[in-house]
């Protein structure tokens, strides 16, 4: 999307515009420059949304999972490696 687009937000006080607009001029900036900046600092500091803490959760579960499950393969791959009869003889006997 071109950054020159026209964008009309509605419903914004009277009282948050003048102050966006002392903002800007305090900083030199046009108001679209000053409120694009304050709007992407402050979506990078907000917190993390409940769904997203919930698949957080879920990812950490399926590693621990995953972990486990390779804990178990590397024993039985030791156990196999380690054995004194041959696989193909503890396979088809």
């Amino acid at each position: 999307m071109p950054d020159n687009i026209t964008w009309t937000i509605q419903q914004i006080s009277r009282q948050a515009r003048t102050v966006a607009k002392i903002a800007a001029k305090k900083e030199r900036k046009n108001l679209g420059v000053w409120l694009s900046r304050v709007i992407i600092e402050s979506a990078d500091k907000a917190p993390p949304k409940k769904n997203d803490i919930d698949k957080t959760d879920e990812v950490s579960n399926i590693l621990s999972q995953l972990l486990e499950r390779q804990v178990l393969l590397d024993r039985r791959l030791d156990n196999l490696l380690n054995s004194k009869t041959s696989w193909w003889s503890r396979m088809f006997s």
